[in-house]
């Protein structure tokens, strides 16, 4: 039971990391 938790809470963890590393290198500007 506590696997898939964890496999989704680190896909997310994840997804987020590589969203703000694109989002910086498409927007350096945009960093406030």
């Amino acid at each position: 039971v506590i696997f898939p938790g964890l496999a989704i809470s680190f896909v997310v963890f994840g997804t987020n990391l590589l969203g703000d590393a694109l989002r910086d290198i498409l927007d350096p500007r945009q960093r406030s």
